[in-house]
């Protein structure tokens, strides 16, 4: 029999958030995910991770490291055809960061992109932080994130407790069923 974890999600944020409130209640450890809402109420989960630390604090560092050309940008909100995935062994992504007016450019599609992204937080009761995350990204399948292709060491069975991201339409990146519990 397999160990039933529920997670109780907080949110919905916008990474504005992390930046405007004095609220301290977010100094602590946990796990988040960043969703991309497109039209329509669509979206696409994109990233899962973890801090031992803060999660302000870590949402804001997420923040600056997108629009810094660092973490990868989907090629929906870019005027080229693909995603940026900043590798700088290759001469493309180096060009683009070393020209003012390329890296202004991307600045722009970041900015684009963290504007329609929606945070949401877990704080766990129990467990480990790595496994947890690992559990989750093995399971959400998340579009921005390379994926576990083994199972995390401790598995278990993941249950979502009415989250406020259960009405997304989320792209077919895992099967819904019973994944949420009221």
């Amino acid at each position: 029999m397999s160990i039933l974890y529920v997670m109780d999600w907080l949110g919905e944020f916008d990474f504005e958030y992390f930046f405007t409130s004095t609220a301290s209640k977010y100094n602590v450890s946990g796990v988040y995910m960043i969703i991309e809402i497109f039209p329509n109420n669509k979206g696409r989960i994109n990233h899962v991770g973890k801090t031992e630390s803060s999660l302000k604090k870590r949402i804001q560092d997420h923040y600056l490291q997108i629009i810094g050309g660092l973490k990868i940008i989907p090629k929906e909100y870019r005027s080229q055809s693909n995603d940026w995935n900043p590798n700088w062994n290759h001469k493309y992504y180096r060009d683009v960061i070393l020209d003012e007016h390329k890296f202004q450019g991307l600045i722009k599609e970041s900015f684009n992109f963290v504007n329609l992204c929606k945070i949401y937080l877990h704080i766990p009761k129990w467990g480990d932080l790595r496994n947890i995350q690992k559990n989750l990204i093995h399971d959400l399948q998340p579009a921005g994130m390379k994926i576990l292709h083994s199972l995390p060491k401790d598995r278990f069975d993941i249950k979502h407790k009415n989250p406020k991201w259960r009405n997304i339409k989320l792209r077919n990146q895992f099967s819904v069923k019973d994944i949420f519990i009221d």
